[in-house]
């Protein structure tokens, strides 16, 4: 019950993150629910939190993955490798996502949310997928170890 105050500042990190991962699957679910049922606010008010926790927990990651590389005392080739491979994906990610929600969340705009939104939203969802996949499998134990 207590354990997360007693954690250290990483696994905090971790934890947090990981919290983050689930808000953003159910901000996911709660878009296609809106779209299915066409209620047009609704998922524009969902998608602008989707891109606002997006956006800000690819930057929080950015930092303290680039921190823990830079880590002497933590870094190993594994930790370097691991790290490289977050990086180079990392533009491409946040370009794809930056595009699609000022695309879709602008709302001067009257946005269309039809099946190629859909076809979109799908390729976005299933690059942060892969993301939260990667992280939650390699990158994120360095970090509760340490």
């Amino acid at each position: 019950m207590f354990d997360s105050l007693f954690a250290s500042k990483n696994k905090k990190l971790v934890l947090k993150l990981q919290k983050e991962h689930k808000e953003l699957v159910r901000l996911v679910t709660e878009i296609v629910n809106a779209y299915d049922t066409g209620e047009k606010q609704l998922l524009l008010k969902k998608l602008i939190g989707l891109k606002n926790l997006a956006l800000t927990h690819l930057m929080t990651e950015d930092v303290e993955f680039y921190i823990l590389l830079k880590d002497s005392q933590r870094s190993t080739k594994e930790i370097e490798n691991l790290v490289h491979k977050f990086e180079e994906d990392f533009g491409t990610i946040k370009l794809a996502l930056i595009n699609f929600f000022n695309k879709y969340t602008d709302k001067d705009k009257d946005s269309l949310y039809d099946s190629k939104f859909m076809a979109e939203f799908k390729n976005i969802v299933a690059v942060l997928s892969r993301r939260i996949e990667f992280e939650e499998t390699h990158l994120y134990k360095f970090l509760m170890e340490s």
